[in-house]
């Protein structure tokens, strides 16, 4: 599958459930609460973020709060739209992991997060999505990406047990390090839990 195609499934999968992801989704920040204290506190005030595959924006809306300078985009026009119905004026827009590095042209974040999302592509597009980090990532700035620590394998299931089906591509965390770490980051932080691969990255 090619990462445009991909791009369209997952679109519309999203799309599809946006509603239900919500219902499902609402409470979880609390869950992550100790993970989205620890890279705020890794920053400054009116320092910047960028959410790649917010969602419907609850990330954005909880670093926005923090006086963090965060916007976020995702591929669902229905999570955005709907991000703006929860949350009112939260700087989240429709936009791809794959055009960061045309669409922030000249700008640089002093952080990224990345939560899910990379479970949705083959490995093989990490370095396409990495080298774009790079070039938007300030030389003092900070990665974190997070995903969830399963079988390692490729499925196609539904997203958080709804109808809605999609791939997902797991790796075990060695082979993630590996990947990561020969190429592109060195791990600043390493907070995963039992459940979740949650790495804080530097550049190299």
């Amino acid at each position: 599958m090619s990462k445009y195609s991909s791009i369209l499934s997952i679109k519309e999968a999203y799309n599809k459930v946006a509603l239900e992801l919500y219902a499902k989704w609402g409470y979880r920040n609390s869950l992550y609460n100790d993970r989205l204290e620890r890279f705020v506190g890794l920053l400054s005030p009116e320092q910047s973020i960028l959410d790649l595959g917010c969602g419907f924006g609850r990330d954005v809306y909880y670093f926005s709060n923090k006086g963090i300078q965060c916007e976020g985009i995702d591929v669902s026009e229905e999570m955005i739209q709907l991000g703006h119905k929860i949350y009112g004026n939260i700087n989240i827009s429709v936009g791809n992991i794959f055009d960061i590095a045309t669409r922030y042209k000249g700008r640089k974040f002093n952080g990224v997060w990345i939560r899910g999302v990379l479970f949705h592509y083959p490995i093989c597009a990490y370095e396409k999505i990495f080298l774009d980090i790079q070039t938007i990532l300030d030389e003092y700035g900070y990665l974190y990406i997070q995903i969830t620590d399963e079988i390692p394998g490729n499925y196609t299931r539904g997203i958080s047990d709804t109808n809605s089906s999609i791939n997902y591509y797991f790796y075990s965390k060695e082979k993630l390090l590996q990947e990561i770490t020969e190429k592109y980051f060195e791990v600043f932080l390493d907070i995963s839990t039992q459940h979740d691969i949650c790495l804080i990255l530097k550049l190299r």
